[in-house]
């Protein structure tokens, strides 16, 4: 009888066989950090939930699922236990992608429910920051350029939360509550000193100073700050759409699209060199009366900021590519769109560091110009930390990643496919060499098969990014694992510039 078990990020929800579904207790799996740097010397596993009729659990650690076990372990379950630990050594092993597997057996050995999780270990080096002074331009199709290359910003909105594990990550600055994960030379994102809000009874809105004394106010900020070399961006409002007032006396409302237009225009008059951005939500409206819609919105800057319903969701991957492709279908191709991701919204616990990786993937993929993880409100708790450990690798893969993202897509079908459609896939080519970026979008582990019709497409050997391992093609593709929510990065081949 083959057992098959439901996992939700890296969670069993439930194990059945197909004669009869049984529900379970769901077991868990924690790992102290996403990226290990070369100082680690262990790896401690915990697992919480593991169901009474089970007798142990059989923990493994390998380079790929069904591959060479580097080390494992069998502890037998107490029932009168919650949880469950162990340690491996792994200062001697090589950089690269490791996953770790639990499988949770019956007193007849069989499997009754598994649960995996993914780390890395990898020396991080130094940030190297962005080219000074910053001269930034939009590519027609919206990607900002830095001396003519593309550049992705990658950072937080402002957050008091203090953790030694989100460093040296962030490009964008400053965090005025200590530099969370800002990189030691970042470029600068600066506020053109408009109000934040006023809250009266149950009414929330923006009480703006008079025209004059606003304008004022912005000229001191733009032309003390407009010759820093470091200058990068000029950040309007947040919550944009938030209803706009002004006058003591006999309040009157503003339109907003007009005033931040207005402002907007302002600005780029003292500052023609350096880059505006709004940010606003997108598919939200009731609680606060604002207007659900964004598009009046989308012309109020050079950049639009936007959150999407998605990226405040409890589960943040099953709307989230629908939600980006809705805001591109409202801009034009050629304005920058930077995505925000709510990393401790609508709370912490909601996140885990597969959830940041994958959306942060699946952004690059649908068009995002930049990303903004808003770490605001009650923040992210110091002891998540494999959670606050994502960011600093994931900045290096971000910016290893998007020149090829931004570089020249195929302009014919390529005949690449993926029987899979929990896999979300982009192909592109980049300076002559063919790469394919594979998301799994689900909660579940998932083996898939990515097919290439053009046989000469397709090398001895298939290398992943990040990933320090190598997969041998068969016959007219290749076929591999993604544990939950995880992505992989292929580079297939080379000389494509001759075809």
């Amino acid at each position: 009888m083959r057992t098959i078990a439901l996992i939700m990020a890296g969670t069993v929800f439930c194990s059945f066989s197909l004669a009869e579904a049984k529900e379970v207790s769901p077991m868990q799996m924690s790992l102290g950090l996403y990226y290990y740097t070369p100082k680690v010397e262990f790896i401690h596993v915990v697992l919480t939930g593991a169901r009474e009729d089970g007798k142990s659990i059989k923990l493994e650690i390998s380079k790929q699922l069904g591959g060479k076990v580097l080390t494992s372990k069998q502890i037998p379950v107490s029932p009168s236990a919650d949880k469950f630990t162990a340690s491996f050594p792994i200062w001697e092993w090589s950089e690269g992608r490791y996953v770790v597997s639990a499988q949770l057996l019956g007193a007849d050995e069989k499997v009754i429910g598994s649960v995996y999780r993914v780390f890395f270990k990898r020396d991080i080096k130094p940030a190297v920051g962005p080219p000074t002074p910053a001269n930034p331009t939009i590519r027609s199709d919206g990607i900002i350029l830095l001396d003519g290359k593309p550049f992705f910003p990658f950072f937080n909105t402002e957050t008091y939360v203090y953790s030694p594990y989100i460093t040296d990550c962030f490009n964008i600055g400053p965090d005025r509550y200590g530099k969370l994960g800002i990189i030691a030379n970042p470029l600068d994102q600066r506020k053109v000193g408009l109000p934040w809000v006023t809250r009266e009874n149950e009414k929330t809105f923006i009480l703006l100073p008079e025209e004059d004394e606003m304008l004022r106010k912005i000229r001191k900020i733009v032309e003390a700050k407009k010759s820093d070399p470091s200058m990068f961006l000029w950040f309007l409002k947040h919550d944009a759409k938030i209803p706009m007032y002004r006058g003591k006396e006999q309040r009157v409302r503003l339109d907003n699209v007009k005033e931040l237009t207005k402002i907007h225009q302002f600005v780029k008059k003292l500052d023609p060199r350096h880059l505006t951005i709004i940010h606003v939500e997108h598919g939200q409206g009731d609680r606060w009366e604002w207007p659900s819609d964004m598009t009046p919105y989308r012309n109020c800057a050079d950049i639009i900021g936007v959150a999407p319903m998605a990226s405040y969701e409890r589960w943040l991957i099953p709307n989230f590519v629908k939600a980006i492709e809705e805001v591109k279908g409202i801009l034009d191709p050629g304005k920058p769109l930077f995505i925000m991701i709510g990393s401790s919204i609508p709370a912490a616990e909601c996140r885990t560091a597969e959830d940041i990786r994958c959306a942060s993937y699946l952004a690059l993929m649908h068009g995002a110009a930049g990303i903004v993880f808003h770490m605001g409100h009650y923040g992210i708790d110091p002891s998540y930390t494999r959670h606050l450990s994502v960011y600093r690798g994931l900045s290096r893969e971000v910016e290893e990643l998007f020149p090829i993202i931004a570089s020249q897509q195929p302009t014919t079908d390529t005949g690449i496919t993926v029987d899979n459609k929990s896999i979300d896939i982009a192909v592109r080519i980049h300076e002559g060499t063919l790469y394919v970026i594979a998301v799994n979008t689900s909660n579940t582990l998932v083996r898939a098969t990515i097919s290439i019709a053009d046989s000469a497409m397709i090398p001895k050997s298939i290398k992943l990014l990040f990933e320090n391992r190598e997969i041998a093609p068969k016959g007219n593709g290749f076929t591999d694992t993604f544990t939950p929510l995880e992505p992989h990065v292929y580079k297939l081949s080379s000389g494509l510039e001759k075809r």
